[in-house]
């Protein structure tokens, strides 16, 4: 008999392939052109703008990326509590040029919409595993799988969307287009009425708007 393996504790990453979504050429154009990016420089280039998806011409983008928030957070997590995008931004690289790794602070679950991408770009995603943090050593193995891998490359073609908790580091590899790859990144927080009764009956009482 085979043993079952129980991914206990896990932290899922939500990762679609091919949302279906498409910006339209005219927008596009407007990204890769720098008209949003004033102070655009040659690495890893951010919108100045850090609230980009309140501008209602691109309601069709905050559209993709609100329904993939509802489906992790309910289908996936199971949580009913309310999130909302905070801070939206684009994110750009030019050829060759790779995104570090870094985690998103005041955030609860953080995701990216690429925009235009290619199927050689991944976003990776890395963080020690269960036995790497409770042990200060360095096992041996024999191969790499989701229970013991450091770190996870996730393919992200155009119209690829990933979300994760905001804690995760994360990056992208150098970008193998000759063109500018462009995403469409966003954080997360939460709202509404968070009040717990415990089995004790004790309670807490915790609004937010």
């Amino acid at each position: 008999m085979q043993p079952i393996i129980y991914p206990l504790f896990s932290t899922p990453v939500y990762h679609v392939p091919d949302t279906k979504f498409r910006v339209d050429n005219a927008l596009l154009t407007r990204f890769l052109d720098r008209t949003e990016f004033p102070n655009f420089r040659p690495t890893c280039g951010l919108t100045e703008n850090m609230f980009i998806l309140d501008n209602p011409e691109f309601k069709s983008i905050r559209r993709v990326c609100e329904f993939h928030l509802q489906e992790y957070v309910t289908a996936v997590l199971g949580i009913e509590t309310e999130f909302y995008i905070t801070n939206s931004w684009l994110s750009r690289n030019e050829p060759n040029i790779d995104h570090g790794p870094h985690p998103h602070p005041n955030s609860i679950i953080s995701g990216c919409l690429y925009l235009k991408s290619s199927p050689k770009s991944e976003l990776i995603v890395t963080s020690k595993n269960h036995l790497d943090k409770t042990w200060p050593i360095q096992f041996r193995k024999t191969h790499i799988n989701i229970y013991n891998a450091d770190k996870w490359n996730i393919s992200v073609d155009t119209g690829a969307i990933v979300l994760w908790p905001s804690d995760l580091f994360h990056g992208s590899n150098a970008n193998p287009l000759n063109e500018t790859r462009i995403a469409l990144c966003f954080n997360t927080f939460i709202r509404g009425d968070l009040s717990t009764v415990d089995l004790g009956g004790y309670s807490t009482n915790l609004i937010l708007k």
